[in-house]
């Protein structure tokens, strides 16, 4: 997952992103990781997303603040749907006859 301060534009890989809009509510730094705790859809509005980030010289160089406007990105095959007993993995890729 990237935080980004704008939407991932372009073609290429960038185009094939899926991402999502939200604040900064909180910026917690612990040690080699920061984590940014994003409200998705708005200050108060859609679930608390926390993205967990190596600090290394290039995320250093990006100043997050409170209260920012942010978009978070992702690959789709980084994502895992989850329903109420668990992964649906093997319901999607082998469905029963």
């Amino acid at each position: 997952m990237r935080v980004m301060k704008s939407p991932p534009s372009g073609t290429g890989a960038a185009a094939e992103q899926n991402y999502t809009d939200g604040i900064v509510k909180e910026i917690l730094y612990l040690g080699a990781v920061t984590q940014l705790h994003v409200q998705l859809g708005g200050p108060e509005s859609g679930p608390l997303l926390i993205v967990s980030q190596l600090n290394a010289a290039a995320t250093a160089r990006k100043t997050w603040t409170t209260g920012d406007r942010v978009y978070v990105a992702w690959y789709p095959e980084d994502c895992t749907v989850i329903g109420p007993e668990g992964e649906l993995h093997s319901a999607v890729t082998s469905p029963e006859p």
